[in-house]
């Protein structure tokens, strides 16, 4: 009896850590297109979610570690698609729908399916805003209780 239960504890641990290993290799954040303006002070990235469960995003850096002026996750109709402002009092932005980081879930949902999706089906974009051109991209995020990071170089974007 005392095997079956050694072994059994032996099973469930290498299956845990063998399904920690597959989700550390196969992070369910993915970006699709961006737009920026012409100053790359103003960046738009779509993100969608290739995974079972919800991602939060935790924070955003720009330039090697530099906080950005502004961030706000836009989410609207796939039919309505994003709007890249300079600002979020902008006239152009208030029919969109933006909202903090920590009120922000990218619910599960690969971009392909929202590029073929109803009207009805909801799109994530990230709107970044910085007074100096943003080189690069760093997005942090958690989930299913772990933690991930993403780096994009907004020139291979």
């Amino acid at each position: 009896m005392k095997k079956i239960v050694v072994s059994i504890a032996l099973i469930m641990t290498l299956l845990v850590v063998g399904a920690g290993m597959w989700l550390q290799k196969t992070p369910p954040l993915e970006h699709g297109a961006f737009s920026t303006n012409g100053d790359r002070t103003s960046i738009i990235i779509e993100l969608g979610n290739k995974g079972f469960r919800d991602i939060q995003l935790t924070d955003v850096l720009i330039n090697n570690n530099e906080e950005p002026t502004d961030v706000k996750m836009q989410i609207n109709n796939a039919e309505q698609g994003f709007v890249l402002v300079d600002t979020f009092h902008s006239p152009e932005a208030k029919d969109v729908h933006f909202m903090s980081l920590k009120d922000g879930h990218i619910k599960k949902g690969m971009i392909e399916e929202q590029l073929n999706a109803k009207e009805s089906m909801n799109v994530y974009g990230l709107s970044i805003m910085n007074k100096q051109p943003i080189t690069s991209v760093e997005i942090h995020y958690r989930y299913l209780g772990m933690s991930y990071a993403v780096e994009l170089d907004t020139d291979e974007l």
